[in-house]
């Protein structure tokens, strides 16, 4: 352009403009150095052609320094024109990459929480995606691109109101709002989903040229399915935690009240069958007396119910046969109830668990006694007993049992059933729905506490007006805790021993020692621990075994026995308590106590436990 020299008449062709492309794509191509060095080298190119004669500023009648400065100012405009542009494309690529950047980072960090955000056009229905979808809803966004779509993959019992919500939101009536529902993914499965969409105003560039009626839903997807199901895991172990807060509590006050209320049941049944015995000719006597020791044994096993389900008691396990646990309790159903009850066995043999078969005999009648008393105009009770093989863990009430085999009982009635407002006390200890006077509300917390002591566990079905079904889990015996030897047939006696008494309840003391006399044995009877301390002390090989209670002032039974034990290792050591207190079991252990008694006692479970202890080796 710039090397063409004038023709005969001294005219150039005016070609300049065709370079500015060149130097435009410069600027774009290298930035504002780039074009700054393209702009310096067209400046002196075209000086350096222009002195020549040549190029478009040169005429034959235009004046040299006329024509050179005509130039300098086309440069210079041009330079200036391309410097701002290229200034402008720089700020545009720096801002274009700053947004870049920022998209990015808001894309991870929208991938990195788990969720997806998401825009609607409420004209078209088209949806805007940013986060994975594959990972949140394991669906391509290609298949959620509309609220068709997305509307297709609801669960229909929340598609309406997902529906009404969207046209409220897409009208502007509705400006935000919260919601839980479900959505089905690629593998047909329910997630829940909680959203949280806000309706905003479209963008005026849309709304003036009609693109838009003005409104957007904007917000934000989370699959909230395992949270709900922590939350629910959550919500279980508070239950279980209160439940176990309230066990403890009624623990401590069962502890506090069973030590003197046992000592008054145990001189009650103590006296009482001393009295009985030499009750001969006197029927309404003894008839009373009998009366006394019903009472008496009634106030025995109230206190060990709530020491049972409060866990206070430890009680011995062996090999235990639920089939004739069964047959004594629909025994004794059957001889006090008019109602028809029915033991159905389902093709199961002998059904051995790991147990106490006391505490086995208390969870079945309580059932069963909560089951005839569901139906006050009678009806039918049926108790089935079969074998259950749990191959996966098994949710029951308040826990969830282990996989393996299992003895499965259920007591169902046909009676009133059970509200639903009830279901989640029912086995709270102390709350009974019948009427005063009939339940103290102990029955069913007794047989859970007693199913899950014994590693099983309760589910309870039932409807209001429709009977309901308890069914009990208990895990089958694993053949090493032995068998039942049976009921004693005799009462031991002693043979002269001398057993030295410590008890600071007076009657209690006078009533273990006409026992012990009875019984044979010498005894030295003291109302104070110091007091038998110093006398053991002074004499210790004259005693042959010390009977002693536990709590008492001064010295307790398991302090005495450690002392006494310290001197004379062989010496066997029994303690009767009603409650020993937090870890009385190891304390008593670790101070040489053979056995321990459960007050109030009977004289031929103190005689058995006597002549056990006497009897054994290196004693």
């Amino acid at each position: 352009v710039f090397a063409v020299a004038p023709d005969a008449r001294g005219w150039v062709p005016q070609q300049q403009h065709l370079t500015t492309p060149f130097l435009v794509w410069s600027a774009l191509r290298f930035g504002l150095r780039g074009s700054t060095l393209a702009l310096a080298t067209y400046a002196l190119m075209t000086i350096w052609y222009t002195t020549n004669g040549t190029g478009p500023f040169v005429a034959a009648h235009a004046d040299p320094g006329t024509t050179l400065l005509t130039l300098q100012v086309y440069v210079g405009l041009l330079g200036v024109m391309i410097l701002i542009g290229a200034g402008l494309m720089a700020e545009r690529r720096d801002a274009f990459a700053d947004t870049e950047s920022w998209r990015r980072r808001f894309e991870a960090a929208i991938k990195a929480s788990g969720n997806l955000v998401f825009e609607i056009h409420a004209d078209s229905g088209h949806i805007d995606w940013a986060g994975d979808t594959r990972a949140v809803l394991g669906l391509a966004t290609r298949d959620l691109e509309t609220t068709r779509l997305w509307t297709g993959r609801v669960h229909p019992d929340d598609r309406e109101r997902l529906l009404g919500i969207r046209r409220k939101m897409g009208s502007g009536a509705l400006k935000s709002v919260k919601l839980e529902y479900r959505v089905r993914r690629e593998d047909d499965t329910y997630r829940l989903m909680s959203v949280s969409a806000y309706a905003v105003k479209a963008p005026a560039s849309e709304l003036s040229v009609g693109r838009s009626r003005g409104w957007r839903i904007i917000g934000f997807v989370e699959d909230i399915t395992e949270k709900k199901h922590a939350d629910a895991e959550r919500v279980r172990l508070e239950a279980e935690l209160r439940h176990a807060q309230k066990m403890e509590a009624i623990g401590q006050l069962a502890g506090g009240i069973a030590h003197d209320f046992n000592n008054i049941l145990a001189s009650i049944v103590g006296y009482g069958e001393m009295a009985r015995k030499r009750v001969t000719g006197d029927a309404t006597l003894a008839r009373h007396l009998d009366i006394i020791l019903k009472a008496g044994e009634r106030g025995r096993v109230l206190v060990s119910q709530i020491l049972t389900f409060s866990r206070k008691t430890p009680a011995a396990r062996m090999a235990v046969n639920v089939d004739d646990v069964l047959d004594e309790v629909v025994l004794l159903v059957r001889g006090s109830t008019p109602h028809e009850v029915r033991l159905n066995r389902h093709n199961v043999g002998h059904l051995a668990v790991t147990g106490n078969p006391t505490e086995l005999h208390q969870l079945f009648m309580n059932l069963a006694t909560n089951g005839l008393q569901a139906m006050p105009d009678g009806g039918v009770l049926e108790i089935d007993i079969s074998l259950a093989a749990l191959r996966e863990p098994q949710p029951v009430i308040q826990g969830q049992l282990p996989a393996g085999n299992y003895a499965l009982i259920r007591v169902r009635d046909h009676g009133v059933g059970i509200e639903d407002a009830a279901r989640d006390r029912i086995f709270e200890p102390f709350f009974t729905t019948k009427a005063s006077g009939r339940g103290t509300g102990l029955g069913l917390a007794l047989a859970l506490a007693v199913a899950r002591a014994h590693g099983g566990g309760i589910e309870l079905d039932s409807q209001s007006g429709k009977g309901a079904t308890f069914t009990v889990y208990l895990p089958l015996d694993d053949g090493d805790s032995g068998a039942n030897a049976g009921a004693e047939v005799s009462v031991p006696r002693g043979r002269e021993q001398r057993i030295m008494i410590v008890d600071d309840e007076q009657p209690l003391l006078e009533l273990a020692e006409e026992i012990l006399a009875e019984l044979g044995y010498q005894t030295a009877v003291f109302n104070r621990s110091t007091d038998a301390l110093a006398a053991f002390e002074q004499q210790p090989q004259q005693f042959d075994l010390l009977l002693t209670d536990e709590i008492m002032p001064g010295l307790t039974g398991t302090q005495l026995a450690a002392r006494v034990h310290a001197a004379r290792p062989e010496l066997p050591i029994l303690i009767i308590t009603a409650y020993g207190g937090p870890g009385f079991e190891l304390r008593a252990q670790q101070a040489g106590v053979v056995k321990v008694l459960r007050k109030p006692y009977q004289g031929a479970e103190l005689a058995h436990a006597l002549a056990a202890a006497l009897a054994t080796p290196g004693r």
